[in-house]
């Protein structure tokens, strides 16, 4: 029964991090040269869906700007990330029943916090690429890119951690988990798509 009512409380507490994180495309957009950008742009990603969602209401921000773009896919993919190790560490405190639950929540606590840190030097290094060129601009990107990659590795160890629980108990407190974490991991994988779009493009 506790173990049903902690993975019934994961579920309404990630869904409405998600809620927030993501916005609703419930209302249709309207179609402009900033939508059809953000869209085309979205294809070059590996979820372009979950892409054109989590950015197109930003579009009056973006504009037709890649730097804006990949900017924007990182703030969301951070914001997102902070709130789901936020989330894990209030699971951590309530002890799930499972051993190994347990442990591989507490991995996925220490790599989230992890991914947050890299995800906001990336998003401090993106601000001083304005203005930037030549070798300082493919230093800056580099960071960028290292860095993001790097979270994504943190969010998939965790995926792959709990994925490996779920598989061993048919899902429960383990399944929610990895599921949540799996769009946060496509989040990052889609800024970093749109990070090495921005580089290439600027990159001679």
């Amino acid at each position: 029964m506790a173990k049903a009512l902690l993975s019934l409380t994961l579920f309404f507490i990630v869904s409405f991090i998600l809620i927030k994180a993501i916005p609703s495309s419930s209302r249709p957009l309207t179609t402009t040269p900033s939508t059809q950008f953000i869209r085309s742009s979205c294809t070059g990603t590996a979820y372009p869906s979950l892409c054109f969602s989590s950015l197109s209401t930003y579009a009056n921000k973006i504009q037709t700007s890649k730097r804006l773009l990949a900017n924007t896919a990182l703030s969301v993919a951070l914001t997102t990330t902070q709130s789901t190790s936020s989330t894990m560490g209030l699971l951590l405190k309530s002890k799930p029943s499972s051993r190994r639950d347990l442990a591989a929540l507490r991995d996925c606590v220490e790599v989230t916090r992890d991914a947050v840190e890299m995800l906001g030097k990336s998003m401090e290094e993106m601000g001083r690429v304005v203005g930037s060129s030549g070798p300082d601009f493919r230093f800056r990107m580099s960071n960028v890119q290292t860095w993001v990659s790097a979270a994504l590795t943190d969010q998939d160890t965790c995926v792959e951690g709990f994925s490996d629980e779920a598989s061993k108990n048919g899902g429960g407190f383990a399944g929610d988990v990895s599921g949540e974490i799996v769009k946060v991991s496509q989040l990052t994988s889609n800024a970093l798509g749109l990070v090495n779009s921005f580089a290439g493009r600027m990159m001679p």
